[in-house]
């Protein structure tokens, strides 16, 4: 439900001041590019102290009204987040919330391309995603606090900002026990954005326990208390009262629309942000062809996702000198780290038919039909979950760990912490191939994810254009320790079914042409399978301020410039293990409250002034 389309008008209430009119030129104190997770986030935030007046610019609208249903029922999210090849049989993305990204033929995988989902919505990813909602590691935390060097990025500290975004509602104790899942880690949250499980249990949720313990891996208490390596139920962003996906739109921003600081433009563009000299002093902003100048008194906040910012700042003339001067673009400060560092998790699946249902089943139209009717009468039934209730982390077990290079332990032993995954096996209930006669057989997938990159790819312009789009290239397999990875993976995933006495018949994919102990075949397997897993990250890396390659410090503030900060997945030094959802959200609310304790400290100064 759009709250500023549908809630009841009173006197004093005219929804359309929430939204900027185009083409006129006003100043705010705060300007935020992006409407999405963070951007939403930080915005809400601000705005709550009445003094402070804030502007959203995002290129999108309401999801509710630009994608119908698909983006509120949970289930629906296989429609658009399934990894597609491009020039293969896929769906175009909809271009009405989606960016349509095709990321750069990765030469490590036959050269095919992906389209790569970015939400182009209020939202963003959390209008797009699957809904996970699960934390990193301590030491993953650690790691970020010694390169930062600011210990409030600690777990312990930064648990907090994790609470304070969400309001988690338990099962009840006939839907999943307590001791499956760490209540205590949603101790004192409060926040708009919902955290809950599904109303429909996977049959497959009862069965793949006892495999996955039989293959040596242990049962956690949730996923959410810094520990990943194990496996357990991960709960989702979904609002249990009405069954439907709870993104920074219909939480944040809901709760914030109506305050007479906060303006939100939708269907805009950022352009480019302008300075006077070092400072920045507002944003060139587009809608509907119209182009005009939203001025900030303050700072520009830019939460534009690890593609969008990084190109928006390229655009502005910050990143590096010599690219931007063979595109024309006055360079205002060289900032070599402006699009690199880019980190991605990749993935891959195998399939098997199995002797219980599955949501493969909705590939059938009729089946699909049935579920999405269920779902809009009576909130129950597949699609108030994502297909997936166990998610599965671990480091390379010792029997296939021998068979790993020593370059490869060293690489990984030296870049990540010991509590940092390697590997995340995740049992989906459908899978991301068409499968012959879904409404009689049903399958399932178990998909293998690289938690652990060293591949790193890139974000750079095609042109000095805004109204180009990046040039992006996860460069995917270029590190070879990532390939020795992956076919570790996959070894350990063909263990692990071998467990799963509900699998019925032969492999489906790869099949028996795909030897276990053949090194070569599994990586033509993986080099044709290979896809994206949506987790991009790293592209305005946080760092210390004398790292040539840090574009933000600890405080997200743009390097090399005045009144800028970057906040969103792109601020991250690494893609952290796990799913990123939590994290952006977090990061939001410390940069918010970091913004409004200066503020504070500078009132308190003039005052004693």
């Amino acid at each position: 439900m759009v709250h500023c389309l549908s809630a009841p008008l009173n006197t004093s209430d005219l929804w359309g001041r929430s939204f900027g009119v185009v083409g006129e030129e006003r100043a705010f104190d705060y300007i935020v590019c992006g409407g999405g997770n963070a951007g939403l986030t930080i915005a809400s935030r601000l705005s709550e102290k009445p003094t402070i007046s804030v502007a959203v610019v995002e290129a999108g609208g309401f999801y509710e009204l630009d994608n119908g249903y698909y983006s509120e029922i949970p289930g629906c999210c296989r429609k658009y987040c399934t990894p597609v090849l491009v020039g293969g049989n896929i769906i175009d993305p909809q271009p009405l919330v989606d960016w349509g990204v095709v990321i750069e033929p990765q030469k490590h995988l036959n050269n095919q391309s992906f389209r790569y989902p970015a939400g182009k919505t209020l939202g963003g990813g959390s209008a797009r995603n699957f809904t996970s909602y699960l934390r990193p590691t301590k030491g993953a935390f650690d790691k970020w606090a010694a390169e930062v060097r600011d210990d409030s990025y600690q777990f312990r500290e930064f648990t907090r900002y994790f609470r304070k975004t969400i309001s988690f509602t338990s099962p009840p104790e006939s839907r999943l026990a307590k001791d499956h899942y760490d209540e205590d880690a949603f101790w004192k949250a409060g926040g708009p954005v919902k955290v809950s499980f599904p109303q429909y249990r996977q049959p497959l949720t009862d069965k793949i326990p006892d495999a996955l313990q039989k293959a040596g891996l242990s049962a956690l208490r949730g996923l959410s208390s810094g520990k990943l390596i194990g496996f357990g139920q991960s709960p989702f962003t979904v609002d249990p009262s009405t069954g439907t996906r709870s993104s920074s739109e219909s939480s944040f921003l809901q709760t914030a629309l109506g305050r007479e600081n906060l303006t939100v433009y939708i269907k805009t563009t950022a352009e480019k942000i302008v300075f006077d000299g070092k400072k920045a002093t507002g944003v060139n902003v587009e809608t509907g062809g119209l182009r005009y100048t939203l001025k900030a008194k303050n700072e520009v906040i830019v939460s534009s996702g690890a593609f969008r910012s990084p190109h928006l700042l390229l655009l502005s003339g910050v990143g590096p000198k010599n690219d931007l001067e063979k595109l024309g673009i006055e360079v205002l400060a060289d900032r070599p780290g402006v699009g690199q560092n880019y980190h991605d998790h990749m993935a891959a699946e195998t399939i098997y038919p199995v002797d219980c249902y599955t949501l493969s089943a909705l590939q059938d139209s009729a089946s699909m039909e049935e579920a999405t009717k269920q779902f809009i009468n009576t909130r129950d039934g597949p699609l108030t979950g994502i297909g997936v209730d166990i998610l599965a982390f671990e480091k390379i077990p010792p029997h296939h760990r021998t068979k790993l290079f020593p370059e490869a332990e060293n690489d990984l032993a030296t870049t990540y912490p010991s509590d940092w995954p390697e590997i995340e096996i995740i049992p989906l209930s459908f899978t991301n191939l068409p499968t012959p006669e879904p409404e009689k057989q049903h399958y399932m997938s178990l998909m293998f994810v690289n938690q652990a990159p060293l591949s790193r790819g890139t974000i750079t312009l095609k042109s000095a254009s805004p109204s180009d789009p990046p040039v992006v290239d996860p460069n995917y397999f270029s590190h070879p320790t990532d390939k020795e990875l992956m076919i570790a993976a996959f070894r350990r995933v063909r263990e692990i079914a071998s467990h799963m006495d509900f699998i019925n018949g032969v492999e489906f994919s790869p099949g028996a042409s795909v030897q276990t102990d053949n090194d070569e075949h599994i990586m033509e397997f993986l080099k044709a399978a290979g896809v994206p897993f949506f987790h991009a990250a790293g592209t305005c890396k946080m760092g210390k301020r004398d790292d040539p390659m840090a574009v933000v410090d600890s405080t997200a503030r743009l390097i090399g410039v005045e009144g800028v900060r970057v906040v969103d997945a792109s601020a991250f030094p690494f893609c952290l293990p796990g799913h990123p959802q939590s994290v952006v959200y977090a990061l939001a609310e410390k940069i918010a409250e970091d913004i409004l304790s200066m503020l504070k400290n500078r009132e308190r100064l003039l005052h004693i002034r």
